[in-house]
Formats: C-alpha cells, structure tokens, sequence
C-alpha cells in the first residue's frame, strides 16, 4: 500500500518524464524541419570539415534521429508508462 506523499512524487516524476518526452519531440521535430528547410546547406557545411557524400550524410542524420527517438522512447516514455501503472494500481488497492 503506498502513501498519499508516495503516489505524490510518483505523479512529480511522471509529470517530469512527460515533458521531457514532449521535449524530445519537440526536439527532433525542429531538426526534421531544419533538414527539410535547410537540408543542402547543413551538408555544404558538414562537407567542408569531413569529407563524406551526400548520401553518407544523409544517413548519419537519420540514423541518429532513429537512436535519439529510441532513446526519448526508452528513458522517458516506458518509464513514463510504468509509473501510470503504478499510480492506476494504487488507486485501484485502495479503494479495496
């Protein structure tokens, strides 16, 4: 059985990792526009310092968006989750 102060800093925390989430998304929204807008210049300047081709770039870019999504997923959605089920279970075991 948990405490009201428990289920308190479980819907602190929950709160947190939600924004953070949103955060996240924000975050590679902006950079999938800035792509979108602005695509050739990032890769003319990239160009300059490393020597890689277009193609190259291209999947740099995306395939850190992937891991950057699976991350946001990871550390701040599932345990954003798990904490909404905690929260449910314990409202759930009082009422008993």
């Amino acid at each position: 059985m948990m405490t009201k102060e428990q289920i308190g800093t479980l819907r602190v925390m929950a709160a947190v990792l939600w924004r953070c989430l949103v955060m996240a998304a924000g975050l590679l929204l902006f950079w999938f526009l800035l792509l979108v807008a602005a695509g050739d210049f990032t890769y003319g300047q990239h160009s300059r310092w490393f020597s890689m081709t277009r193609h190259e770039f291209d999947l740099l870019v995306y395939g850190f968006m992937g891991l950057f999504k699976i991350g946001a997923i990871t550390f701040f959605l599932f345990p954003w989750l798990a904490i909404q089920w905690i929260i449910r279970s314990a409202g759930k075991n009082d009422g008993m």
